[in-house]
């Protein structure tokens, strides 16, 4: 009796971890992806600037990357987004 009790503790206990460390997984990713975003939008900024300032059109063509970047890192971001709260958050 004893043993299927600690079994059965055993196997919730490790159901749980592996729960709980699947939600942390989760949440880094979604950190990652936010902050590879941010970047890439100061990089979409700063290429815009220095367009403005030197005409030159490298700039012109360096900025869809830095866009296409944010877009993925969004996609990536939504597809761990469960709170409902984050999900209004990626309509608008």
């Amino acid at each position: 009796m004893t043993v299927i009790i600690a079994g059965t503790g055993y196997f919730s206990m490790s159901y749980i971890v592996n729960e709980y460390e699947k939600g942390i997984n989760e949440d880094v990713v979604q950190l990652q992806a936010a902050t590879e975003a941010q970047n890439s939008l100061g990089l979409a900024v700063q290429t815009f600037k220095d367009y403005l300032l030197r005409k030159d059109e490298k700039y012109i063509k360096a900025f869809p990357e830095h866009e296409g970047n944010i877009e993925k890192q969004v996609e990536v971001f939504a597809k761990f987004a469960t709170d409902a709260d984050e999900k209004a958050d990626l309509d608008t």
